[in-house]
């Protein structure tokens, strides 16, 4: 248990740093990979979605590494939310005939935190997973 408790520990801090950063400085957190917020509405749909639901979600990861019965849904959660972004940015990559290094970095550092996740995952205790 305690593997999943790091594993989990560490993914809520970094979407707690990614969502406090990306509430103040929106601008500067897209700026590597080329997306401008030149209005109020872009820079303020960036806040509610790269600031409060990653702060949002890191709270929740935090909230699952001391307590065990939410551990395991959370490292899944983690897992699949982080491959679905990973995923998604490597395909629009590929769909738009283009890398921007910004772009291949955060796929990289998505890709590590699923897999951490999903290995955190399946070191759970038998017990606290039940029937599958």
């Amino acid at each position: 248990m305690r593997s999943i408790q790091t594993v989990l520990r560490i993914t809520a801090l970094a979407f707690l740093a990614f969502g406090i950063y990306g509430l103040f400085f929106p601008e500067r957190m897209l700026g590597p990979s080329g997306v401008m917020l030149p209005v109020p509405a872009a820079r303020g749909e960036m806040r509610a979605f790269y600031g409060g639901f990653e702060i949002g979600f890191g709270l929740f990861l935090l909230m699952a590494a001391f307590r065990p019965r939410l551990a395991e849904g959370a490292a899944l959660a983690a897992c699949l939310g982080l491959s679905g972004i990973a995923l998604a940015r490597v395909l629009s990559m590929l769909l738009e005939g283009f890398f921007n290094p910004a772009f291949g970095l955060s796929a990289l550092v998505e890709i590590v935190g699923a897999a951490a996740n999903y290995w955190a995952y399946t070191q759970a205790a038998p017990h606290a997973r039940g029937n599958r």
